[in-house]
């Protein structure tokens, strides 16, 4: 069942996104693209999407467990993701993902359980989606790279609490960097670690979750965590809605991200989107000093 939000919301709130607004966001749109998806098929496939030819990881086996319209693969328009491509695994609809954000809160609900390792996080959870993989890495660390987005913004900072975790051997390793704080809905917003948070309420972005977490320039986000090097390991990908049915969440995993290696330092290498910025901001100086030149002659 598609539903709007926890509650109705008042006249004068349902107003906020004007039509000047839509107008606007249509613009933004044809200018900066948009998120696509298609749909789940398998989880070997699903899980082999996150690999590169030089991951040093071999999937040995993985398992899916939710709705199969809640995950599907996407490809994103520069300028959105710091990634264009990958896995996306939602707590209602991979669709929900897509388009302008012209809805003040936009939810599917599949009518599933809840996942036992996030509802001993959040409390009671429901429409559970949980790729499992099973895997043996070279190393004895592994990253990848991910962003959190969810319809929960702002509104419901501190009241209902959307949850997702990565389960690397049990332990969550989805944390703020350098802490030991999970990032989530309640710890990661307008007033914590705003660094790490984008607040889409505006239609800035063309994507229907309101606010995104790990999409900032210089504060994108890697989940690490040390493994048994040459033998068996499992990590669990999991998210759900949090309290009730109502409004969906979103975890996007970047595609080639999954390594058996540290991520890399912040700044270190520029995301590919950011080499075309580098090329104009470039080509503008070379402009604005041929200029100066021919005043100067």
């Amino acid at each position: 069942m598609v539903g709007d939000d926890h509650m109705p919301i008042p006249m004068n709130l349902s107003f906020l996104k004007t039509t000047a607004t839509v107008l606007f966001a249509s613009a933004a749109l044809s200018a900066s693209g948009q998120i696509s998806t298609t749909a789940y098929d398998n989880a070997m496939s699903f899980a082999n999407a996150l690999l590169s030819g030089s991951s040093g990881i071999t999937i040995n086996s993985a398992s899916y467990t939710g709705a199969t319209n809640a995950s599907g693969y996407f490809t994103s328009t520069s300028g959105i993701l710091p990634f264009t491509s990958g896995i996306v695994l939602t707590s209602g609809s991979r669709t929900n993902v897509q388009g302008l954000n012209t809805s003040t809160g936009i939810s599917t609900s599949n009518g599933l359980a809840g996942d036992a390792g996030l509802t001993a996080i959040a409390g009671a959870t429901y429409d559970a989606s949980v790729l499992e993989i099973h895997f043996t890495p070279t190393n004895s660390v592994i990253s990848f790279q991910y962003v959190f987005g969810s319809e929960e913004y702002n509104e419901y900072v501190d009241h209902y609490n959307d949850v997702f975790a990565f389960f690397l051997n049990g332990l969550n390793i989805a944390l703020v960097p350098g802490t030991s704080t999970a990032v989530s809905i309640n710890n990661v917003n307008l007033g914590d670690y705003p660094q790490y948070y984008y607040d889409n309420t505006t239609g800035g972005l063309p994507t229907q979750m309101d606010g995104l977490v790990g999409r900032n320039l210089g504060f994108y986000l890697y989940a690490s965590g040390a493994v048994n090097a040459g033998v068996e390991n499992v990590m669990r990908i999991a998210i759900a809605d949090g309290g009730d049915t109502a409004l969906d969440s979103a975890v996007f995993l970047a595609a080639g991200s999954f390594i058996d290696d540290l991520p890399p330092l912040p700044g270190a290498v520029p995301e590919p989107s950011t080499y075309g910025l580098i090329g104009a901001l470039s080509l503008l100086a070379l402009a604005a000093w041929r200029r100066k030149q021919v005043r100067k002659a």
